[in-house]
């Protein structure tokens, strides 16, 4: 059973899931960071699983790039992950995180290496390390720190895509046309990106840009999920179906 974590930061919840794990409701989203059926668990299987982390580890670099810091639960089940099959290699693991305090929170847990919060430019960001494992939090408006801060901090492309973002409905902007379009530029060739998310508006979204799409079960008892490799055809039945959809993709001008 995980230890019960510090007092959340305001405007968070804390929930116990089924799995003995905690997470957060938010307040300003209104949903919670996981799981009822397991933080841990859908961390696990979400993104260490979707992504295939496993035939990293005896590759020298590893850049994985978290949409959605949290609770740190995808870098903490990460870097667990990647000692138990004794990594070796430097590991680069890059989130994002619009509160602050959120960020400051997690840098206060035993799991974390200590934080320091650093600027370049208008950009504010948190970095951290311990042995070959490396963090940086990008604090903020995603949106508006991604086209900029990999050009600045000359940061590897990414190997792996935790999308983790609060869901469609509740934060659509990082679920558009053009933020996949921004992430995929900074994607290596037939990188997974993983999310627990079906929706075909997200999923189209995806395709184009440039995205192949693959089905996979839903953690639990969700029924749905979605993986996919930059610059690769895709499921051929699943491409074909969002080739035939009626609906439009997330994109930037339909936001409210």
């Amino acid at each position: 059973m995980s230890k019960v974590p510090p007092k959340p930061p305001e405007g968070y919840d804390l929930l116990k899931t089924h799995d003995g794990s905690y997470t957060f409701f938010s307040r300003r989203y209104n949903e919670a960071c996981h799981s009822k059926d397991g933080a841990v668990a859908e961390t696990y299987y979400n993104f260490i699983e979707g992504c295939q982390i496993e035939k990293y580890i005896f590759q020298d670099h590893l850049c994985i790039f978290e949409v959605g810091l949290g609770l740190g639960l995808g870098y903490q089940e990460s870097v667990k992950f990647l000692k138990s099959k004794n990594y070796q290699g430097h590991c680069l693991f890059i989130s994002t995180e619009i509160d602050i305090n959120l960020a400051k929170w997690c840098g206060e847990r035993d799991s974390f290496p200590e934080l320091i919060e650093k600027k370049l430019g208008p950009l504010n960001y948190l970095h951290g390390k311990e042995e070959h494992f490396e963090i940086i939090i990008l604090l903020g408006d995603a949106r508006k720190s991604i086209p900029q801060v990999f050009q600045k901090l000359k940061l590897p492309k990414f190997d792996a895509i935790y999308q983790d973002a609060f869901g469609p409905t509740k934060n659509p902007a990082l679920w558009t046309r053009q933020w996949f379009t921004d992430l995929a530029s900074q994607t290596k060739p037939q990188a997974i990106l993983s999310t627990y998310c079906s929706s075909t508006k997200a999923r189209l979204a995806l395709r184009e840009a440039g995205f192949g799409l693959y089905p996979r079960k839903g953690f639990s008892h969700k029924r749905d999920a979605t993986y996919a490799l930059y610059s690769d055809p895709g499921d051929k039945a699943l491409m074909s179906k969002l080739a035939r959809s009626k609906v439009s993709a997330f994109c930037d001008n339909s936001l409210s």
